[in-house]
Order: structure tokens, then C-alpha cells, then sequence
């Protein structure tokens, strides 16, 4: 996995949160979710949503880390941009 970290032009660096990159060297931390991963247990399946829609399940798989796998895949795709 890699890791990429995006400043904005104000300094604010915007990046998933790893351990590759000892975070906490480079200054203070102020983390915000962009997405949670929570266990259906009606549909026996586990379900992502993004924070800024919350309702909305982005998608769902019975593994977890397959989840958390899409999660990181989509979030990095979404930073590059």
C-alpha cells in the first residue's frame, strides 16, 4: 500500500490514515471519518457509507476486510483526484 498525503494551499494536509507515515512528526493531528464500516445484521453483511451521506450504503460484502479493502481502493482514488 501506499501512502500519498495532499496539502492545500492554507498547509492542511489531507491523507488516509496509515502507519506508513509517522503522522504526529510532521505536527498536530485533526482527523475526520470520511466513511464507517458496520455489521448488518439483518442482511448478515457488513456495509460501508460515506459520512457525507450516511444513509446511503456505497457498498457491502460478508468480509469485512474485504470492505475495508474497497474502502481504501475508493478513498485513494477519490484524494488523487
Amino acid at each position: 500500500m501506499n501512502a500519498l498525503i495532499q496539502f492545500r494551499p492554507d498547509g492542511t494536509g489531507i491523507t488516509l490514515a496509515t502507519d506508513l507515515i509517522p503522522l504526529q512528526s510532521i505536527g498536530r493531528l485533526d482527523t475526520t471519518r470520511a466513511s464507517s464500516i458496520e455489521f448488518n445484521r439483518a442482511r448478515q453483511l457488513w456495509e460501508v457509507r460515506f459520512t457525507s451521506n450516511p444513509k446511503k450504503v456505497v457498498y457491502r460484502n460478508a468480509s469485512r476486510t474485504a470492505c475495508i479493502e474497497w474502502e481504501v481502493k475508493k478513498l485513494s482514488k477519490k484524494l488523487m483526484r
